[in-house]
């Protein structure tokens, strides 16, 4: 893809170099050059509808729109001269012409644009007298958003996104003039796994989520900048806390991974759990029941029972949602105790094909490939569901690069109806015989293949994959399905066995983190000793002797990685487990008891980083405790 090429424009007074072609409306933004706007996004585009954001160009002879105004060599711009500010003021009195007067109880009250607009236009008083409109207010329209259809703007984002980015076409502006409003059909509810981004992009108090609905204010709220942990795309978050209720999840903007997008499994996940549904302290099976002990003394026990047993064959089972560094430190226990394995969550397969990928120079450089390619064959996955804000970049790319996109899959998916050709699968062996045939008459430049079906083929069924790839300049990306399974691969070394191993051997005493799958629940029957860790009590196995706490991604600090290779901190944002109750904390007591030797997340980090070259060689903002931030801003991208 050719650079743009590099001009110069001037702004307020001030040279800029810009690329050719840029919106000078998001020049200014990048530039910190104030420009009132309602129906620009970047992330949805430009529809320059609100007529907010009129600039003065130099040579023209009236006032232009800067969100559709394009950089040319040489350009003077004017944003703050007094003809603008006229029109912007005219063009904002007919905005609150018939806005309601409810600032005060307005679920966007303080981060609102409307509010912030009038405020520095110095607007507060009015030369109408009739009547304002009144509207349908307080509409539920979905499971998690409500619709106040008086102070709705018509900037027509909410469409847009749902039309182009979601995929769902379910919000759109009815009747005309002063009558037009946003119309959902009757009966009707939203469908998309997105909707959370509607109350984001709304600039006013029309579109806001049930679940945050006059819980607080923005300036009674900390932030935490964090991950979520809901897939292995490892969407970049804003954690929102009053005192230490953690009450909303918003995206925080990430080209490299989520863009400016959260999907609401992600998003509401926060609420998927009440706090007496959680294993908040250790639990010791008493009979055939559990008691509530504390922690430190379920350690000792158990520490005690493997001390005392030194002969036995011990297997640990990691779990995907740890993070690097709990990997790392349950492989140096894994080193200390007498007789133990550690097993990785995955299956021999997956781990071969990564290796595979690792050692050629096919793996996919993401997100630039993507954004670059003219073509993308999906194999086995449906992204929608596994990978949501992924399935939102694709849909971009379609709409404004015309990516051509294949589907090859067992399993309906809604990107089906955007894909240039969908090929059903229903024996993968077959499938991989008939792909080299299918890839000669269909170029593709890069291929996401879903780890679960790695399962279904033999590595000679891949290798000859690699082999057309190699040859064809294809790249290749894993999907994988645990939020950090490629921070674990990453870490796989000789000292550790894979699912498929676990599964196959007989053990005397077991640790096993996270819920038990069908297979596991044998090793749990077989075994005279067994440690669980679990983060819903529905997710503790009859068979275990202790159950040790382990906490959600919005609970953990630390490092994933997700499934393209990228690094990122996960900052603790809730603290309904205690320090000391923690996994990190249980796992280094743990360490301590078999190992002289006291590690960190931050020495342990050092030392990932030190055998890892696509690492940052330092993360120095990991912290060992949660740290918030203050957050009072005008957020420009809502």
């Amino acid at each position: 893809m050719s650079e743009k090429k590099k001009i110069k424009i001037n702004i307020d007074d001030r040279e800029l170099t810009v690329n050719e072609g840029d919106s000078i409306l998001q020049v200014s933004i990048d530039q910190g050059i104030s420009v009132p706007h309602f129906c620009y996004h970047p992330g949805i585009g430009i529809d320059g509808n609100c007529r907010l954001c009129l600039v003065e160009v130099e040579g023209m002879p009236k006032l232009a729109t800067s969100c559709n105004l394009f950089a040319k060599d040489g350009m003077v711009v004017r944003t703050k001269s007094e003809p603008v500010e006229k029109a912007r003021n005219g063009v904002l009195e007919f905005f609150l012409l018939n806005h309601p007067l409810d600032c005060p109880f307005c679920d966007k009250g303080g981060e609102c644009p409307l509010q912030n607009f009038t405020y520095d236009s110095g607007q507060n008083t009015t030369r109408y007298a009739f009547e304002k409109n009144h509207k349908p207010k307080h509409e539920i329209i979905g499971d998690h958003i409500i619709l106040d259809k008086e102070r709705c703007v018509l900037c027509s984002r909410c469409v847009r996104f749902g039309r182009d980015l979601a995929g769902h076409e379910e919000l759109q502006i009815t009747a005309r003039g002063s009558k037009s409003e946003i119309f959902v059909p009757e009966e009707e509810k939203l469908s998309s796994k997105f909707t959370g981004n509607y109350a984001d992009i709304c600039p006013v108090g029309a579109l806001t989520t049930r679940e945050y609905r006059f819980k607080a204010r923005p300036w009674e709220l900390k932030t935490v900048n964090t991950l979520c942990g809901d897939c292995s795309l490892g969407c970049n978050v804003q954690a929102w806390k009053k005192d230490d209720q953690l009450l909303r999840l918003t995206p925080r903007v990430e080209s490299e991974v989520n863009e400016w997008w959260l999907c609401d499994k992600g998003r509401f996940g926060i609420h998927r759990h009440h706090k007496e549904a959680l294993v908040l302290t250790a639990l010791k099976r008493t009979n055939q029941s559990f008691d509530k002990v504390a922690t430190a003394s379920a350690l000792q026990e158990i520490i005690a029972t493997l001390r005392a047993n030194d002969s036995w064959k011990v297997g640990i089972m990691a779990h995907s949602s740890m993070t690097n560094e709990d990997i790392f430190i349950l492989k140096q226990l894994a080193n200390s105790i007498e007789g133990a394995s550690l097993f990785a969550p995955i299956s021999s397969n997956v781990h071969d094909i990564y290796k595979l990928l690792k050692t050629s120079d096919q793996e996919m450089n993401f997100p630039y490939d993507i954004e670059n390619a003219s073509s993308v064959m999906i194999i086995g996955e449906s992204i929608d569901d596994a990978h949501p804000v992924l399935s939102i970049r694709l849909r971009r790319l379609v709409r404004e690069k015309a990516l051509n996109l294949v589907i090859a899959n067992d399993q309906v998916s809604e990107l089906d109806s955007i894909a240039s050709e969908v090929v059903r699968a229903s024996k993968w062996p077959s499938f991989f015989n008939e792909l080299p045939e299918f890839l000669a008459k269909t170029p593709i430049q890069n291929i996401l293949i879903s780890d679960r079906i790695v399962s279904h083929v033999t590595q000679s069924d891949f290798l000859r994959l690699f082999d057309i790839a190699r040859n064809a300049s294809m790249k290749i990306g894993l999907l994988h399905s645990g939020s950090n399974d490629r921070g674990i691969l990453d870490q796989w070394d000789g000292s550790m066995g894979s699912s498929d191993d676990f599964y196959n051997s007989a053990f005397d005493a077991v640790l096993y983190f996270g819920p038990l799958t069908a297979q596991a629940e044998r090793r749990a029957k077989e075994s005279t000793f067994f440690v669980q860790g679990a983060l819903a009590l529905s997710d503790v196995n009859e068979y275990a002797q202790y159950v040790l706490p382990l906490e959600s991604s919005i609970e953990k600090s630390g490092t994933y990685t997700n499934h393209f290779g990228k690094v990122q901190t996960l900052r603790r944002a809730r603290k309904w487990i205690d320090k000391g109750l923690r996994i990190s904390e249980t796992l280094r007591t743990l360490l301590n008891n078999f190992d002289s030797q006291g590690v960190t997340n931050k020495t342990a980090y050092e030392k990932i980083a030190a055998a890892q070259k696509n690492y940052p060689a330092t993360m120095d903002d990991i912290p060992e405790s949660t740290k918030t931030y203050h957050h009072y801003e005008r957020a420009t991208w809502r």
